[in-house]
């Protein structure tokens, strides 16, 4: 009966590849990374008009967003006075109002977000809009992280209040 033997020498070299291939794989799982999953850009109610953001972050690190682009026509920018940390896993509601003011930040699950301050509009409305995002807009908006991320997310707009339910 013939049969055929693996030697010493091709176990070894499987072993090399099958422990280089999981380090990598352990690397890929342990290295730190930044993500974040945009739930909601809300443009609502009118006196005052704000700006609501929920998002999670489910990076193994956290967040620091400093800064919201917004290109509709005409570029109207919000840039935080302190950045807003979200950190792993925290799902959270960010407000403020539409011409730049103080900010909200809201923890909905998971560890406590921080920072904000003021969000600081940079640009003009138009003055056929009054001062305000009309609701019959349409935009997508850019959320910028301090790693140089950007998360995309299509706004939606209405006159009503946003009661979160």
């Amino acid at each position: 009966m013939t049969g055929s033997k693996i030697g010493a020498r091709t176990i070894v070299i499987i072993l090399v590849f099958v422990v280089i291939a999981g380090a990598g794989v352990v690397y890929q799982f342990m290295r730190p990374t930044e993500g974040i999953d945009v739930k909601l850009i809300l443009v609502h109610g009118s006196n005052p008009q704000k700006i609501t953001v929920e998002l999670k972050c489910t990076g193994n690190q956290p967040a620091y967003i400093y800064k919201i682009l917004w290109t509709w026509g005409y570029t109207i920018n919000y840039t935080f006075a302190e950045d807003i940390v979200v950190p792993p896993g925290s799902e959270v509601r960010i407000t403020f109002p539409s011409i730049g003011g103080d900010v909200t930040i809201v923890t909905l699950s998971g560890e406590t977000a921080s920072g904000g301050g003021t969000a600081i509009m940079e640009g003009n409305f138009p003055p056929e809009y009054g001062g305000r995002w009309p609701v019959t807009g349409y935009a997508i908006p850019v959320i910028v992280s301090r790693a140089g991320n950007e998360y995309r997310h299509t706004a939606a707009f209405q006159s009503e209040e946003y009661i979160p339910g």
